[in-house]
């Protein structure tokens, strides 16, 4: 409790004559209490006595009336005594109260200002205490900073809800004091702090009412946004965050708060420059709904996963209240990194191949990657090209860094040509890097000696029966059996069986070959061998080969080389023509004749046979006349002569 100044209590005691005591009433208005109040005149020549007990705070400036004589008790009537009566107006003193400002921030304090005014010529006295009792969640505010213009003494304690000017204290003639002292709530609303009638007491009426309206706006709501961008390569970026009021309150002074960061994923100084509790502001202005922070990211060429650090708003002004106070700060990664593995030639006869796997760009941390060769043209095994090989590559996440994976490599006498097989990457950990080629080809070179290969001649031909042409010559040892591709590319006779069966590969066994005769290979075409007479057919055929040890060369040394050859089918189906009567007894009127003209095998063409007629019989008397030819189409061995009898009226043989 704090006590402000000192208190006299006034009284007035008249000694002298008194020729008529008048009576005191007080009239009560709102505005003005008039009291008259008849005083004795003292004349001078007065000498007895009267006590006159004046209104409390009632002064009687007129000091004759205190000093004149010459009268008796026992006679105030006598001339000597006669008094003069003077009016004493007397104006009830008032209290007005008013908040300054009398909107404010939820938090925020109001001044509340009573002053009492006393428009009296004399100093108007408290009889009894004044007191302002605040309304229901007004409170006095910690300290409540409470003063008084007024003479006496003030009660205000800190977060209390009553203020006193305590009784004794006076209030100035022609003139007013104030009360101050700052008032707050814990509740948002509207406020209004009433004096009732009557509550200055002074003795000189009652006092009208007086009141005083506050409010306490609402508290702000603030919140600040999540931020997610990328980091970039080099220098800082800027994180710029919006904090804003979410509950749509207008404010009436700035909101004002701290924000400091804390640590995730991200650390401080190598990922973004640390803030501290209290280092740094922000405000949002009076009126305003939003502000906008900011927080410094540094830059990296560094593949790591996404990293996170929070914002904390924190010393929030009393007139808000955070309801998302935190916010997530993501840096995203916007660096790469990968592996990719090399392809490798090696030669057959180098005995292992080493294939590197080397990461480009920078990692946070190490990981794990798998390999496994896989058979391309090159197979696997102890007796085959190479060996398989698995397993498992570590990095420590370097850029530029190698892990090399080595793989045994068969050295064999077959001539094959280059062989591959790949080695593949999968199964990456980490999240950091990504597989880049995945696939590495290594290539074995064959060292083994070149086998030449040519048709014998550039043109054959055999009867459709024999099957053991053409021929091919080599020259060159083949350790293993080996295939070569034949190709048909044109010619008059009709494969897939009709005339020859087609031919596609032709395997040639493994041996020594020394380019004559005596060592060629047929190229086992299968002739089809009919009975249809046909004219001589050919076949082209063309040489291909898949291996590039097995090459098209001059195997007979003749200084040609035969890729191609054309081959003649020749036909071996002679053919002969018969004719007989099926009807060799023909006979008027109407008894026809018929012969029958047959081929020994049929013709692949339509046959024409011309034929002739003899004979006793005469065309076109005896019969209709006849062409003279008859065709049986291809692939028939028959066709019918109709003789048609003309039947006349002759007698004849």
């Amino acid at each position: 409790m704090k006590i402000f100044g000192t208190s006299t209590m006034l009284s007035r005691t008249v000694t002298g004559s008194v020729k008529r005591i008048a009576s005191v009433f007080f009239a009560a208005s709102a505005l003005l209490i008039s009291n008259s109040v008849m005083a004795v005149d003292y004349p001078s020549t007065i000498d007895n006595t009267v006590n006159v007990t004046l209104p409390a705070g009632v002064i009687d400036n007129n000091t004759a009336n205190n000093t004149n004589g010459g009268c008796t008790v026992a006679d105030p009537t006598a001339a000597a005594c006669a008094t003069d009566s003077n009016a004493l107006n007397v104006v009830t003193p008032e209290p007005t109260k008013a908040f300054s400002p009398t909107q404010v921030d939820f938090g925020s304090n109001s001044t509340l200002t009573i002053t009492l005014t006393n428009t009296n010529d004399f100093d108007a006295t408290l009889q009894s205490d004044f007191v302002d009792s605040l309304p229901t969640d007004l409170t006095l505010t910690t300290p409540a900073n409470a003063s008084t213009t007024c003479t006496g003494t003030l009660v205000a304690i800190d977060g209390d809800t009553d203020i006193a000017l305590l009784q004794g204290a006076t209030i100035p003639a022609n003139g007013s004091c104030t009360i101050t002292a700052d008032v707050t709530s814990g509740f948002a609303g509207d406020y209004t702090n009433q004096l009732p009638a009557g509550s200055l007491d002074t003795g000189m009426g009652v006092s009208a009412a007086a009141s005083a309206d506050l409010t306490i706006g609402p508290q702000a709501l603030i919140a600040i946004s999540d931020v997610s961008q990328v980091e970039t390569d080099a220098g800082t970026t800027t994180f710029t965050y919006t904090v804003s009021i979410t509950n749509g309150v207008t404010t009436n002074a700035d909101v004002t708060f701290d924000y400091f960061t804390t640590d995730g994923t991200a650390q401080a100084g190598s990922d973004y420059v640390a803030i501290a509790d209290g280092s740094i502001s922000g405000t949002i202005p009076a009126g305003d709904a939003s502000t906008t922070i900011t927080t410094t990211i540094n830059g990296d060429t560094v593949v790591e996963p996404d990293e996170t650090f929070t914002v904390t708003l924190s010393n929030i002004s009393p007139n808000a209240v955070a309801s998302d106070g935190v916010a997530d700060s993501t840096i995203e990664n916007d660096d790469a990194a990968s592996v990719s593995v090399a392809d490798v030639t090696v030669n057959e006869g180098d005995g292992t191949a080493t294939i590197d796997v080397t990461l480009t760009g920078d990692t946070s941390a190490g990981f794990d990657v798998d390999f496994a060769t896989a058979d391309g043209t090159a197979t696997a095994g102890p007796l085959a090209d190479y060996l398989a090989n698995s397993g498992t590559l570590s990095f420590a996440g370097t850029d530029g860094e190698v892990q090399s994976i080595t793989v045994t490599i068969n050295d064999d006498f077959a001539i094959e040509g280059d062989e591959t097989f790949d080695v593949n990457l999968s199964n990456i950990t980490g999240g950091l890097a990504t597989i880049n080629d995945g696939t590495g080809v290594v290539t074995i070179e064959d060292n083994d000696s070149v086998v030449l290969i040519e048709f014998d001649a550039a043109a054959d031909s055999a009867d459709e029966s024999i099957t053991d042409e053409p021929r091919l010559r080599i020259l060159g040892f083949l350790p293993n059996d080996t295939n070569i591709n034949v190709n048909v590319t044109g010619g008059t006779a009709t494969g897939s069986g009709t005339d020859y069966t087609n031919v596609v590969t032709v395997t040639i066994p493994a041996g020594t070959y020394d380019g004559g005769a005596g060592t060629s290979v047929p190229i086992n075409l299968t002739v089809v061998d009919d009975n249809i007479l046909e004219g001589d057919e050919t076949i082209n055929f063309e040489l291909s080969s898949v291996n590039p040890r097995l090459v098209l060369g001059d195997a007979d040394l003749d200084s040609n080389t035969q890729s191609t050859n054309t081959y003649t089918i020749q036909d071996n189906d002679p053919i002969t023509v018969t004719v007989a009567a099926n009807d060799a007894a023909a006979a008027e009127p109407a008894d026809n004749g018929q012969f029958t003209v047959t081929l020994s095998n049929p013709n692949s063409v339509d046959t024409t046979v011309t034929y002739s007629i003899a004979g006793t019989a005469t065309p076109t008397n005896d019969y209709t006349p006849l062409t003279g030819t008859v065709t049986i189409p291809a692939g028939d061995t028959t066709a019918t002569i109709d003789v048609t009898v003309a039947d006349d009226t002759i007698v004849e043989g």
